[in-house]
C-alpha cells in the first residue's frame, strides 16, 4: 500500500496518496506499536502529503510525532532523529517560520556530525537546506560559509567500502 501511495505522490496525485498513507500509519501503529520507528517513516510520508495539500497544522503535527518517536526509541543522537530534525526544519522553513527552523537545522546538523564525522556526505542535504534557510533571512556570509563546507565534503572522493545510501 506504501508502494502506490508514493507512485500516486510522485505522479502528484495527493488527494488520492493521502487516504493511502493514513491507512499506512495505522495499519503500521497497530501491527508495531506507537513506540515503533517504523512508524515514524510513514508518518513523515503522511506529513509531507499533508503539507503539498496545504494542511499545515496536520502535517506539522505529523512531523513532530515522528521526531517524538524516533527520538525516544533511537536516543537523541541517531541519524534518524537527525533526519526527522531535518524534515520538521524544512517545512518550518518552507513554511515561513525560519525561527523555528533554524535550532532544528543546527541540531540535525550536530548529530550527523557526531554520528557520521564532520566531513561526510550525511551533512550535505541539511548544509544544502539550512544555507537556503539563511539565504532566505539575508544572512549571506553564514550561507556562503555552508556552502563551502558542502563544496568541500562533495569534492571529496568517497571513502572505500562506504555503503549506498549512507548519508540517509
Amino acid at each position: 500500500m506504501r508502494n502506490l501511495a508514493s507512485l500516486y505522490a510522485a505522479e502528484g496525485r495527493y488527494a488520492e496518496a493521502e487516504p493511502l498513507f493514513e491507512r499506512v500509519v495505522v495499519m503500521r501503529q497497530n501491527a508495531l506499536g506507537p513506540a515503533s520507528p517504523e512508524l515514524a517513516v510513514s508518518l513523515t510520508d503522511l506529513a509531507g502529503i499533508y503539507a503539498l495539500l496545504g494542511k499545515s497544522a496536520q502535517a506539522e503535527s505529523r512531523y513532530r510525532r515522528a521526531l517524538e518517536v524516533r527520538e525516544r526509541a533511537l536516543g537523541s543522537s541517531d541519524l534518524r532523529v537527525a533526519t526527522s530534525l531535518h524534515s520538521l526544519a524544512y517545512f518550518y522553513a518552507t513554511h515561513g517560520r525560519p525561527a523555528d527552523a533554524e535550532p532544528l537545522y543546527q541540531r540535525a546538523l550536530r548529530i550527523r556530525e557526531r554520528a557520521a564525522g564532520p566531513n561526510s556526505p550525511a551533512l550535505t542535504p541539511t548544509l544544502k537546506d539550512y544555507a537556503a534557510l539563511l539565504h532566505a533571512s539575508g544572512r549571506e556570509k553564514e550561507a556562503q560559509a555552508l556552502e563551502a563546507r558542502m563544496a568541500a565534503i562533495q569534492s571529496e572522493p568517497a571513502p572505500t567500502g562506504s555503503a549506498p545510501g549512507a548519508s540517509r
